[in-house]
């Protein structure tokens, strides 16, 4: 909306002419504005009042005592910003018309053809534009502003971001650095498990051999309690070359890369029952199976992880008949075993601590054994790029699964 008090400036040299277009400013005046005339004659003084804030409107002669023609436009632009210009010329010259107009000039009016209604409609344009230009200022200071806060906010997000970047490649280099330590750790520690168990093989054979030559020869001559020891001493020997061969067993995997190709896992399976034939006539197991897949596994490994699974099923059994099932399926890339047997079971709380090594859920007097056989199970499985996992429950048997990938391949070669 258009404000209805304006102030226009005249730059005007020639009395009749102030007279005659203050006349029309007066018959112009309707419910749209109400003016405040500034009358001056001369450049200079124009110039002055432009100085000053508060004209809306300059009505320009171009002929005055100290400027002429359009150098008199010229002059005057630079100190009206934003405020609209109408020229007042006694010559009817379109080329002037238009240069002034193209330099920026609201209209051009010939002060013969003017009449109040001409004069008040170049004054409503030339109002209408300003308020038009200020507004499109106050839209591009708001703009600039959210632009700014914008820009802002994205440096803020942007210098978060570069930190974050930088954290974490701390981290990544971190991390990679631990890595190489825990890698170079455990080599360390495999070196050392296989070089102490070797080591330490000779010297406790030699103690095994001496004790049990002790209770073959002395048994029964010196006294009841130098059989319980002998005994005790005995049997720990045998407990301690039973660990320190398993303990072989697993840094040997960790050590030794062994030939990934196509293996018959049923055959390997009849090799397993072979090792395991004494164990099964003792306590006249019964082991069955389905139809099984040739897969990409290390031969002697699936042995091992069979022999382990099998012997733990009929070692952890109190049935008479301790029975084992073997089953295979395919499921998408990866081939799905089962160990299923009628044994013990155990609490499902414990299904993720039976694979530790060490761990045992039983007392070693009730049922021997190192607390390493599923530890390697797993060890195998992992190297073979698969998963192993338990079902059980106390007195219902367990199941144990592990997939192998189609594909297969041992991940360290």
């Amino acid at each position: 909306m258009i404000n209805k008090n304006i102030k226009i400036l005249l730059i005007e040299d020639s009395p009749l002419s102030t007279k005659k277009t203050q006349k029309m400013l007066d018959e112009a005046k309707s419910v749209n504005f109400n003016v405040e005339l500034e009358c001056v004659d001369c450049l200079a003084d124009g110039l002055n009042c432009l100085a000053e804030s508060g004209i809306d409107i300059v009505l320009l002669d171009l002929s005055l005592p100290d400027s002429d023609g359009v150098e008199t436009y010229i002059k005057v632009q630079p100190h009206t910003p934003g405020v609209p210009i109408v020229v007042l010329s006694g010559l009817e010259d379109e080329s002037l018309a238009m240069e002034v107009v193209q330099k920026g000039a609201q209209d051009y009016l010939v002060k013969g053809k003017v009449d109040s209604p001409l004069l008040k409609r170049s004054i409503l344009y030339a109002l209408e534009r300003r308020r038009t230009e200020e507004e499109l200022s106050k839209y591009r200071k708001h703009l600039k502003e959210l632009v700014e806060k914008r820009t802002a906010k994205l440096k803020k997000a942007n210098d978060k971001l570069k930190s974050e970047i930088t954290q974490r490649k701390r981290a990544e280099k971190k991390l990679m650095r631990l890595n190489k330590e825990l890698d170079r750790s455990n080599k360390d520690l495999e070196q050392f498990a296989y070089v102490a168990s070797h080591d330490l093989q000779e010297p406790l054979r030699m103690v095994a051999s001496y004790t049990q030559l002790l209770a073959d020869r002395y048994k029964g001559k010196i006294d009841e309690d130098a059989d319980d020891f002998i005994h005790f001493a005995v049997e720990g020997a045998n407990r301690m070359q039973a660990l320190i061969e398993a303990l072989l067993s697993f840094s040997r995997l960790n050590t030794k890369k062994e030939h990934v190709e196509m293996t018959n896992s049923e055959a390997a399976l009849a090799q397993t029952i072979t090792n395991l034939n004494k164990q099964i006539e003792e306590r006249h197991a019964k082991i069955t199976h389905d139809s099984l897949p040739v897969i990409n596994a290390a031969w002697s490994q699936l042995i091992q992880l069979f022999q382990n699974l099998i012997s733990n099923a009929i070692k952890f059994n109190d049935n008479k008949v301790p029975r084992v099932h073997i089953t295979a399926y395919q499921n998408g890339d990866e081939w799905i075993f089962s160990v299923r047997d009628n044994g013990i079971g155990f609490d499902p709380d414990y299904k993720d601590r039976i694979f530790v090594i060490f761990q045992r859920l039983h007392r070693g007097e009730h049922y021997p054994g190192t607390g390493i056989g599923l530890a390697l199970c797993k060890k195998i499985v992992e190297r073979h790029g698969g998963r192993i996992w338990v079902k059980s429950e106390p007195g219902k048997g367990s199941s144990f699964n592990f997939a192998i990938p189609s594909h297969g391949g041992d991940r360290d070669e």
